[in-house]
């Protein structure tokens, strides 16, 4: 009785917020609608596996119903498209939906203290950046980004192995802090002829997954650590603001000297890589489908790896590596660091849930969206193995973990390993992805320059990622200035001039 009381006075709010100002009856004169059509647009995968189960389970209860459909990811509607109610999109489309006029802000009382959806449980990278485009929030979040690095285990703690790498460099076999103790690691297994000396997965076929591994790699060569208790001077902002361009000159900065050195360490990963294709999010073919030694994937992964019976207890967790050397600010000039320098890329993974401006049910569809998000929804999303993501701090400290069928120690570690993605309690500055207007274009025209360099055809990382900057320069101009300078510091999550 509770929670349908609960769920009613929820969608009073939200039909008062988007309706007007008619003060609603009494709650017991006023029901939910009944069969009310809900139209949902999701990207095929793990979104739509989402919306399938949880999305319409949860209109049954708020008396909706819920019919899913699907949408290619980097497609956009027209402006006048009415027969949708809610968009799935990924992070980093916000900006093209928003710019666009097809969405419908959020009501600023889910972020009200006493809220049912919980708003700060949710990490601050949902509460301040993913979910906001130019200071209002447009979209709440449906699945979260986990993402970590796994490693063989049944071959890191053979006693053969560990005395056969401190032979060799005089140091313990451990997980990797460092993108170069992970290829020092790929390296010595190849060395010991481990799968023919082939000890990383296949290069995705995915440009979105091939753009987000680069990425990552990069991120730690391209800034510099920001403490949490740093002041934010001019130089700082820098730091925090920029990263795929500059925020204050709205050029970008993909083929500067840090993402050379991301392109080169991707290289030197490329001769390690097993041939067979990869197709993310698929059980019998995704990053541990093939044994690798090292991988970076999803945490969901450690759920479908204990499913598989040749993947069971083969595999542990620990933090994303970290660059080996930073910039020091002076031009092309880096300094070495011991124990690698950790920079998280996020907010190009995950989904987020978006009220179409079009949309005849915009109250109910938003009720559908919190419902998602909520405390209980959002756990049961997070718990399914090869789908679900992380969003909230509770989740990381006290959801458990039952059906990763993982151990309590391996449990505790992989919430370890998360917390230095999702909150980087050591740094305020993570490296965050586009959401500029246009990003799809952009995404495949750096695919294609990464694709070439490392197959051969393009013979120097600079060069490509110059081209990709000057194609990037060509999407831009499809923008006026003044308006693309405003949508780049929109982006950074600043306030345009």
């Amino acid at each position: 009785m509770q929670r349908k009381t609960a769920a009613l006075c929820l969608g009073l709010l939200f039909t008062i917020a988007l309706g007007g100002c008619e003060k609603p009856g009494p709650a017991a004169e006023k029901p939910l609608p009944q069969a009310v059509l809900i139209r949902v647009a999701s990207p095929q995968g793990r979104a739509m596996q989402a919306m399938k189960s949880q999305g319409v389970l949860a209109g049954k209860r708020l008396n909706l119903t819920v019919e899913v459909t699907s949408r290619a990811e980097g497609s956009f509607p027209e402006a006048n498209e009415n027969a949708t109610d809610i968009w799935i999109i990924r992070p980093d489309e916000l900006g093209e939906f928003a710019h666009r006029n097809l969405l419908t802000p959020a009501p600023d009382e889910l972020k009200e203290p006493g809220n049912p959806i919980s708003w700060e449980d949710f990490f601050p990278l949902y509460r301040e950046k993913t979910l906001i485009w130019n200071r209002r929030l447009h979209a709440l979040p449906l699945l979260g980004e986990s993402q970590v690095c796994f490693f063989r285990e049944d071959l890191f703690s053979n006693p053969t192995r560990q005395a056969e790498f401190k032979k060799q460099f005089n140091e313990e076999l451990k997980p990797p802090q460092s993108w170069s103790d992970f290829l020092k690691i790929a390296r010595f297994f190849s060395m010991s002829e481990i799968d023919g000396g082939k000890t990383l997965p296949p290069l995705t076929e995915s440009n979105q997954d091939l753009v987000r591994e680069f990425l990552t790699l990069s991120a730690g060569f391209c800034r510099r650590p920001v403490a949490p208790d740093e002041p934010v001077t001019a130089g700082v902002e820098e730091s925090i603001f920029s990263f795929l361009y500059d925020a204050n000159t709205a050029q970008p900065v993909i083929d500067g000297p840090g993402f050379v050195k991301g392109l080169n360490l991707l290289r030197e990963m490329q001769g390690l890589r097993k041939t067979a294709p990869v197709g993310k999010g698929q059980n019998d073919s995704h990053e541990l489908s093939s044994l690798p030694v090292l991988a970076l994937g999803d945490s969901s992964l450690a759920g479908l790896a204990q499913q598989t019976p040749a993947l069971r207890d083969k595999y542990n967790f620990c933090p994303v590596p970290g660059a080996q050397e930073i910039p020091t600010g002076k031009k092309n000039e880096f300094r070495r660091v011991s124990g690698g320098n950790r920079i998280p890329y996020l907010g190009q993974n995950g989904y987020l849930g978006c009220v179409s401006s079009k949309s005849k049910n915009r109250a109910l569809a938003f009720h559908l969206l919190a419902e998602l998000a909520s405390p209980k929804i959002s756990e049961r999303l997070a718990m399914e193995p090869g789908s679900g993501g992380f969003l909230r701090f509770t989740q990381l400290s006290r959801m458990r973990l039952d059906s990763f069928e993982l151990d309590a120690g391996k449990t505790e570690t992989l919430r370890n390993a998360l917390r230095q993605d999702l909150i980087h309690p050591e740094i305020k500055n993570p490296a965050m992805a586009s959401r500029l207007p246009g990003n799809a274009k952009r995404r495949e025209a750096l695919a294609v320059e990464i694709r070439d360099f490392l197959t051969g055809k393009t013979g120097v990382a600079q060069k490509a990622l110059s081209q990709a900057a000057a194609r990037w320069r060509e999407i831009d101009r499809a923008w006026p200035e003044k308006e693309f300078k405003a949508l780049v510091k929109i982006s950074a999550g600043l306030i345009p001039d």
